[in-house]
């Protein structure tokens, strides 16, 4: 009698299972032949987006990330990550006002103010997405061959008007070492802030986008030692736990950090310079902070970043008058186009 009600519930069971493998593979083929739709719609349709001429790239990217990307990405998890994979298929579907470079820009921009403003869910949301942002952009910055393929040819990648010029690899490598920067910068930001929200939110968005970021030595190093000063000089429990688990989270990701010349090309200027500069502060000039302060610490990532300031000062240097530089089509990486041409 045991028997026979054994064989009678794995037959139960397997008629259940059954029934949904049936149900599952009906809803993919649906699901199929619903992104096939969609992705013919877009396709049809991609000429009349972004059309408002009296905007500038610079603005239609603002006003789409304000009304259509953020709002969705503080919802859930799962419209955070669809958010950042609409901004891939709008590059992938070669929208023609639609700068990727510019997009990507102003998300990296400055992430202090939007960690500051989510809740603890948000910023798990916002970190989520950061971190699928991440996942495309360090791969087009991984592979000459995969950014000559997706990236190159793309009109999401055009840096000037008049005669249609892709940024180039070596270029976007300026460019993703400059997000880097941006990055690092607001983390210690909020890491360093007296605000318990500000602390707690860029610790669970330094744990979601721990796959990506940090990749340069510097930049790791820096970040590091704020979670162990978190770590040894925090009362909040909260806050020790967190710092401890995002030390945690970076330290299986620590073989993969490079110096800075193994992630893009620096002028032998530069070299020449970081090699002179010295590593701890002075210590018979009584103004200067100690070796690992803070101070220095962020001064050695500034000086880090080249500024058109620095450029056009060297420019001026030159005997021979400098070549006129191309329209850029936006300002918000004219610098690092402009830097990345005397490379």
């Amino acid at each position: 009698m045991h028997l026979l009600q054994t064989v009678h519930k794995k037959k139960r069971e397997t008629d259940r299972c059954q029934s949904l493998l049936e149900k599952l593979t009906k809803e993919l083929q649906q699901r199929k032949e619903h992104k096939t739709r969609i992705d013919s719609w877009l396709s049809t349709h991609k000429q009349n987006w972004f059309q408002v001429k009296c905007l500038r790239r610079l603005e239609v990217v603002i006003r789409f990330m304000q009304m259509c990307i953020y709002p969705r990405v503080f919802f859930t998890t799962t419209d955070a990550v669809f958010a950042a994979k609409f901004i891939l298929v709008l590059h992938q579907k070669a929208f023609l006002r639609f700068s990727t470079l510019i997009c990507l820009d102003q998300i990296f921009n400055d992430l202090t103010l939007p960690v500051s403003m989510c809740t603890e869910a948000e910023s798990h949301r916002y970190g989520r997405f950061l971190c699928t942002i991440l996942n495309f952009v360090m791969r087009w910055h991984a592979s000459s061959e995969v950014y000559a393929q997706e990236c190159s040819k793309y009109p999401g990648f055009v840096t000037a008007i008049q005669d249609s010029d892709k940024l180039s690899y070596e270029d976007y490598r300026h460019v993703v070492y400059k997000w880097h920067y941006r990055i690092t910068k607001s983390v210690v930001a909020c890491l360093e802030s007296c605000n318990y929200v500000q602390i707690r939110n860029g610790l669970i968005v330094l744990t979601r986008i721990a796959p990506h970021y940090p990749k340069l030595v510097n930049f790791g190093n820096a970040v590091e030692r704020r979670l162990s000063k978190l770590k040894t000089e925090d009362k909040r429990p909260d806050i020790k736990a967190l710092a401890l688990s995002c030390m945690g989270m970076l330290k299986p990701h620590k073989a993969d950090w490079r110096a800075e010349d193994k992630f893009h090309n620096i002028s032998q200027r530069q070299q020449m310079k970081s090699d002179d500069a010295p590593v701890e502060a002075n210590p018979t000039n009584t103004n200067s902070a100690p070796a690992n302060s803070p101070v220095v610490e962020v001064m050695q990532i500034k000086k880090a970043e080249p500024t058109v300031r620095k450029v056009v000062k060297d420019k001026a240097e030159e005997p021979v008058p400098a070549k006129k530089r191309k329209p850029s089509v936006e300002n918000a990486i004219e610098d690092v186009v402009e830097v990345s041409s005397r490379y």
